[in-house]
């Protein structure tokens, strides 16, 4: 069944009927999936499996299509390459591309061969491979990328390259704001253009209300952490005593942003700890609060 849907998919990018279902994904999260769902074949055949998975990169992809192309290259190695030898997967970044790398030493292949597994004539003919890369190839161009497969010389093995354009996480971000549990606002900082100081109060208040609200909804103290509102996302985080509450607003909701709130807010409760012990009279004072620009731009620009 598996082979058909392949067959079935390439005859609508032959006729450009494929729809893609574009989204911004993480591809250290896509890399991590396609592996898990390649590793029963992996472990079968007693590779080595080593990941350089360091900074994620985030594209506008359809995550669906996108593991069944890592998958497709990873079987690609699998069949060529010998039993017991290495596969290495790394993530990197190329300019305005993201670049998922995948390399075994023991493939050393002809310029034919690399010509012949990216074309169409060979779709169905290539070793042990489910249509080869030639639908790999379409996909990926489909999202403005390109697949590159590399010879480094004799012995020295090949290398086979996901080109993708990268979506920069920064230019999602549009406000934080941080406030007591009261709906003080304490501060508050725009990623982009700047809003009214009396806007930023109204709205530190309502995010409080809104929380309210959410936990009467639940019926308990349970914490919202996300609350989607369609072409914004707000994603809640507090400091360990509970009364400072952060409040992330951007376009989209990545895993970034929550490993990025929790790394400022590992900061603030080292560095505004006395601040917070005193908080009814460290509010009326606005200048107690001004250096937490320093910290936000440390962590999120």
């Amino acid at each position: 069944m598996a082979l058909v849907g392949r067959i079935v998919d390439i005859s609508r990018i032959e006729t450009e009927k494929i729809k893609l279902r574009k989204q911004i994904e993480s591809l250290i999260e896509i890399i991590s999936e396609s592996v898990d769902e390649t590793m029963i074949k992996i472990k079968k055949q007693n590779f080595t499996l080593n990941l350089d998975l360091v900074e994620d990169l985030y594209s506008e992809v359809d995550k669906h299509r996108i593991k069944q192309v890592v998958k497709d290259i990873l079987l690609q190695i699998i069949n060529y390459a010998p039993k017991k030898s290495e596969i290495s997967i790394s993530l990197q970044q190329n300019n305005d591309f993201a670049e998922i790398i995948l390399k075994n030493k023991d493939i050393n292949l002809k310029k034919k061969e690399k010509k012949n597994m990216l074309s169409p004539k060979n779709k169905k003919t290539q070793k042990n491979s489910s249509l080869g890369l030639y639908f790999a190839k379409e996909i990926i161009e489909l999202h403005g990328g390109q697949i590159i497969i590399e010879s480094e010389g004799r012995n020295e093995g090949s290398k086979f390259i996901i080109r993708l354009p990268i979506i920069n996480w920064t230019d999602l971000l549009l406000h934080i704001y941080i406030f007591y549990n009261s709906g003080i606002l304490l501060y508050d900082y725009p990623f982009v253009e700047d809003i009214n100081k009396n806007d930023s109060v109204l709205i530190s208040g309502s995010l409080v209300g809104m929380i309210t609200i959410l936990k009467e909804v639940v019926h308990g103290e349970k914490f919202i952490k996300i609350i989607d509102h369609g072409d914004r996302k707000i994603i809640f985080e507090m400091d360990r005593t509970n009364q400072i509450i952060f409040a992330l607003i951007a376009k989209e909701n990545l895993t970034i942003f929550h490993q990025k709130l929790l790394n400022l807010i590992e900061n603030f409760d080292k560095h505004y700890l006395n601040l917070v012990e005193n908080i009814e009279e460290s509010c009326s004072v606005s200048e107690n609060w001004r250096s937490l620009e320093i910290l936000i731009k440390k962590h999120f620009t």
